[in-house]
């Protein structure tokens, strides 16, 4: 392997973004509220270890990557059409025409997306298309004593390349040009090893594909939430560069949709907390009945709370639901 291709400043992008990659797939995809959402309903179960992290934590991914998929496809569309030097998918300028809409309107002005109407051909290429204009040009030429055009100096040094050359002077050059052809060309110099991956490409990668996730963050945050991150980042800049930010950027959107994430995630748990805590209290206030205050309630409920969940079919509709609040909006 050659090493030589790698610059000291990818490696070090490339060793950072490694180590900010768990963090990132937190915080801007719907891995944190599925994973809070599960996690509240073991604990309203009364169940301690069961099901395991591991289980909470993979059942998570996989319905993050479900989630996500859509805008995983957007954004490898984008970089793909950036790299080859194609525009970016309807889908994607889609997206970015209702973002450039939406700051024209903050700006207070219109903004027109329609393709711009095809430029006028200049006027020098058709002046000489009629007949008399041609006469005219032909006889102030004659005028002037000119015979032909004036040779390329570029072909100067080339014999019989000059059309104005006496027919003795001429020399052929076919013999000369075939001889050239029939010698094999000397290979060309490889070019400087600059590395088929490097920090200019992963920055162009990433300011291709970001489109996609900020709508992604943006249709899922709330509008309060944005303002406020807003506003408090503009109280934290230099005046002169309060009005550099506006509520889409990622600074503002990214905690926006993490708070947003966890309050939806605390609301869901709180729904879900309810049934369980009617079944303690019934099961809590029966023993008490009874008499039997030394037997535990939440031993006694357990098996009660497993048999409610399982003849509601919970784990489908607590997936159904959780995958169906990311719908497109």
């Amino acid at each position: 392997m050659d090493f030589s291709t790698f610059s000291p400043a990818l490696v070090l992008v490339t060793v950072v973004s490694l180590a900010l990659a768990p963090f990132v797939a937190v915080m801007v995809t719907s891995f944190t509220k599925i994973v809070v959402v599960l996690s509240l309903l073991r604990n309203a179960l009364g169940l301690q270890q069961v099901p395991p992290n591991v289980v909470i934590n993979g059942l998570a991914i996989v319905l993050s990557i479900y989630v996500m998929y859509p805008v995983i496809l957007d954004v490898n569309a984008a970089v793909e059409a950036r790299l080859e030097g194609r525009p970016p998918p309807a889908s994607v300028q889609r997206q970015i025409d209702a973002r450039a809409q939406q700051q024209a309107v903050r700006e207070g002005r219109a903004i027109d997306v329609r393709p711009a109407a095809p430029t006028a051909a200049p006027q020098a290429e058709t002046a000489a298309t009629s007949p008399a204009a041609a006469d005219g040009l032909a006889a102030e030429a004659q005028a002037r004593g000119d015979t032909g055009p004036a040779p390329d100096p570029m072909f100067s040094a080339v014999r019989g390349g000059s059309s104005n050359d006496p027919p003795e002077a001429r020399e052929p050059v076919l013999p000369a040009l075939a001889e050239e052809i029939t010698q094999p060309a000397a290979p060309s110099a490889a070019p400087a090893a600059s590395g088929a991956f490097d920090t200019n490409r992963l920055l162009t990668m990433i300011d291709a594909g970001k489109e996609p996730l900020r709508t992604f963050l943006i249709q899922h945050s709330s509008d309060a939430e944005r303002a406020f991150f807003l506003r408090s980042v503009q109280r934290m800049l230099p005046v002169e560069r309060r009005g550099d930010l506006t509520p889409d950027d990622f600074i503002v959107v990214v905690p926006a949709f993490t708070v947003s994430e966890l309050t939806a995630a605390f609301q869901i748990g709180f729904l879900i907390f309810l049934p369980f805590l009617i079944i303690d209290l019934v099961v809590a206030n029966i023993l008490l009945a009874l008499g039997m205050m030394m037997l535990s309630p939440t031993t006694v409920s357990l098996p009660f709370k497993l048999l409610l969940f399982v003849l509601i079919d919970g784990w489908a509709k607590l997936v159904h639901g959780l995958v169906l609040t990311y719908g497109t909006t």
